[in-house]
């Protein structure tokens, strides 16, 4: 997908693919294409006695499109939070909030209009 990215955003400004690509949409694949790379930055971490080595933690995207590291990561502190500090405090209904379609896609788009 590295290798090929360029292609695509040829393609999509030449017509030869009809699909308009938000800003952050292609802010998102980016940073996408960047996690986990050595070359992008990481931390290097003191060796453990037993270990006897080095490591190297590499930073991540930290996106909210469709990196799965990020993802999974996110998903697991929001679940960790939620059942040790806030479920346990307070009295809760489980509930879903939908939009009609039309709203869906301007709140997906449009970040500081759910917000408000």
């Amino acid at each position: 997908m590295r290798d090929n990215v360029e292609t695509l955003y040829g393609a999509i400004d030449d017509g030869a693919i009809a699909v308009r690509t938000p800003k952050h949409a292609k802010k998102e694949l980016e940073a996408y294409l960047d996690c986990g790379l050595l070359c992008r930055g990481f931390v290097r971490a003191a060796p453990v006695r037993a270990l006897r080595r080095e490591s190297a933690g590499v930073f991540s995207c930290k996106g909210r499109g469709f990196c799965p590291s990020c993802l999974g990561r996110r998903m697991c502190a929001t679940v960790a939070n939620l059942v040790e500090d806030i479920l346990p405090e307070v009295a809760h209904r489980p509930w879903v909030l939908t939009f009609p379609f039309p709203w869906r896609r301007r709140l997906a788009q449009d970040g500081a209009s759910s917000r408000r």
